[in-house]
């Protein structure tokens, strides 16, 4: 635990960085956005239950995205923060499971300089308030290489570990 105390330093200073930016810069939202906080309140009604994006046949990780945000928008009510709140939390979880995938792949050091990175990267951390059907792909990419890797470590595959990778690959968006 001690050794990881730089990766969650780096865990706990992004978790409050990003939450500050999103209740103070967050007030907005994107139409694909709207449309899933529109979701969101029609799953919470019970009127709609979506599995994709509303008008497409594809994407069904915006679909769960706005299951998630039923919690906040039960708790808080609709909202702009309520919908983002659940995308903030899935990108935390993907920094954690993307130290764990570097951490399996190289050195310490490099793992928590990459997770540094990570997660002040400008580029990504546009993504990481927007509720867009992308959360989840980011967060299976950590997975999917994690699972890999440790079916592809062991000399005779146990059957579970194989199974679990399948399973990952047919749920992943």
């Amino acid at each position: 635990m001690r050794r990881h105390l730089p990766f969650i330093l780096i865990l706990i200073a992004t978790a409050i960085l990003r939450f500050a930016i999103l209740f103070v810069s967050q007030t907005h939202l994107t139409s694909d956005e709207a449309i899933i906080g529109l979701m969101v309140k029609q799953i919470l009604e019970g009127r709609y239950f979506p599995f994709y994006f509303y008008g497409i046949s594809y994407n069904a990780s915006c679909a769960w995205e706005a299951y998630l945000a039923v919690i906040p928008f039960a708790i808080a009510g609709v909202g702009v923060v309520a919908l983002k709140i659940p995308t903030v939390l899935l990108s935390l979880v993907c920094l954690a499971f993307f130290y764990a995938m570097t951490l399996r792949l190289y050195s310490i050091r490099t793992a928590t300089l990459a997770a540094f990175v990570f997660a002040l990267w400008p580029g990504l951390l546009k993504w990481h308030f927007q509720p867009r059907g992308y959360a989840f792909y980011f967060l299976f990419i950590p997975v999917l290489v994690i699972s890999f890797l440790i079916v592809e470590n062991e000399k005779h595959p146990r059957v579970r570990n194989v199974f679990l990778f399948a399973l990952i690959c047919g749920v992943a968006p």
